[in-house]
């Protein structure tokens, strides 16, 4: 897993283990994030999305 340092992830969100969120990513709710995704610089993803 790798999350960029300046992004904000929250206390909800589900993240599989081989994961990669790039910088100034949002991710809050309840959203599931699967394993072996990629999320570039910039997105926000929030409740009740799953990827």
């Amino acid at each position: 897993m790798s999350i960029h340092p300046s992004a904000i992830i929250g206390k909800e969100v589900e993240l599989a283990s081989a994961v990669s969120v790039g910088p100034f990513t949002v991710i809050t709710g309840r959203a599931r994030i699967e394993s072996r995704t990629k999320i570039e610089s910039h997105c926000q993803i929030g409740n009740p999305n799953g990827i």
